[in-house]
């Protein structure tokens, strides 16, 4: 899930780690994306589709933390929904 739009204002996006990514590549996976807003104690779901693993579009890698190392990458909303 990723939210709409973040404090700082900028788009959210959703993050794809490698190697959950490449085993669900491998096994024919698919993924389950939906965009939320945050609605007082809870989230109101704005859109949500799915996605074969194999067919996400091509993305860089960057950092994500001294556990995964330049293991993630960051899909635009705009990318899959």
């Amino acid at each position: 899930m990723a939210v709409h739009g973040c404090a700082d204002g900028q788009p959210g996006t959703f993050k794809i780690y490698r190697q959950y990514h490449e085993k669900l590549q491998r096994e024919g996976g698919y993924y389950v994306f939906a965009v939320y807003w945050i609605r007082g104690r809870g989230v109101q779901v704005l859109t949500h589709g799915r996605h074969q693993a194999s067919r996400l579009p091509t993305v860089r890698g960057h950092g994500g933390g001294d556990h995964l190392g330049p293991q993630r990458a960051k899909i635009p909303i705009s990318a899959v929904l």
